[in-house]
């Protein structure tokens, strides 16, 4: 995380959006000489456009599961009071209701472990 922040560093003009999250991380695996392959589940602000609960959280489990690297890009946090807004921390475990009404993450964010309400 250290080492990558050089490369995606986030602020209100930076990294506004996550193809630009992951051109970012793209540009540092190429100077490293790394094979990286990506995939993106955006959510945009506004809610009429958003993927179903469902979907985020089938994307998070996947990627979870097989103990893939995990970014979050927040732009804004919503309710959300333990989650900065234009921040990406590493989402390191899922838990959920299955009727998706209550989805929670715990994501690694500045050395600590923080548990983010995904709903808000």
């Amino acid at each position: 995380m250290e080492e990558i922040w050089t490369y995606v560093t986030p602020s209100t003009e930076d990294i506004p959006t996550t193809e630009m999250l992951y051109e970012s991380v793209m540009a540092y695996a190429k100077t490293k000489g790394l094979n990286v392959n990506y995939r993106v589940c955006d959510v945009p602000e506004k809610k009429a456009s958003r993927p179903p609960l469902t979907d985020v959280i089938g994307f998070l489990e996947k990627a979870l599961l097989k103990d893939t690297p995990l970014a979050f890009l927040n732009l804004c946090n919503g309710g959300e009071e333990n989650l900065e807004p234009w921040h990406w921390v590493t989402v390191v475990s899922l838990e959920y209701e299955a009727d998706g009404k209550s989805v929670f993450i715990e994501v690694l964010d500045q050395g600590l472990i923080k548990r983010i309400d995904l709903a808000l």
